[in-house]
Formats: structure tokens, sequence, C-alpha cells
């Protein structure tokens, strides 16, 4: 999932007609719909407005992130075997979680004072 949403809008939607599009992108607004109303449920102070801009942006999200940190075999061996490029790793799971906490702590704004 993670590789397809990488590459959706680049070259997947590339190859979509206008009308594939638009019933892909309203079948994706649905599951957004549906995991925001289950994400208002369980997380406190977390709207349904607020999930579904969580989920849009995650999703923006994990399609840059997902490349950067599974690289091609040769970038790989690049990075493991030259120490002063190492900060070109990224662990994909600890900047996902990361980044998701950023958004969802800035889309529930600030937190009032006692």
């Amino acid at each position: 999932m993670c590789l397809l949403t990488s590459v959706l809008p680049w070259v997947l939607e590339q190859n979509l007609s206008e009308d594939a599009i638009a019933d892909f992108k309203r079948m994706t607004l649905g599951f957004f719909g549906e995991t925001a109303t289950f994400m208002s449920r369980v997380v406190p102070g977390m709207t349904h407005t607020m999930a579904t801009g969580l989920m849009q942006d995650g999703a923006i999200v994990l399609a840059g992130l997902y490349p950067h940190t599974h690289p091609a075999d040769a970038v790989e061996r690049v990075l493991q075997t030259h120490p002063d490029l190492r900060v070109f790793t990224r662990d994909f799971e600890a900047d996902l979680a990361r980044f998701l906490y950023a958004i969802a702590i800035d889309l529930m704004g600030p937190t009032p004072a006692p």
C-alpha cells in the first residue's frame, strides 16, 4: 500500500480516465470518512473534521516518506558504506509516527490552559 500510495499521483493517476480518477477519489474520501469516524470516537478531542485532515495529510506524508525510507539497492549500499552520508538514512515507522503526531497536534490546536 505504501509503495502504491507513493506512486499514485505521478504514475498511476497519469494513466487513468477522468471518470476513473473521480471514482477513485470518491472512494478514497469514503475510506477517509469511515476512518475519521472511528478516530473521532476513540481519540479524545479529535473531531471528524480533524481526523479527516489527519488522514489526508498523512497520505501525503506517507507518499513522500516511503521512497526515502526504502531506497534503491545501490543507494542503500552507499548509505551503509559512507558514514558521512548516513544522515540520509531514515526510519519509516519512527518518522511517520513523528510526522502524524505533529500534524494531529496542529489540527487539534493549542491545549487550553487549566
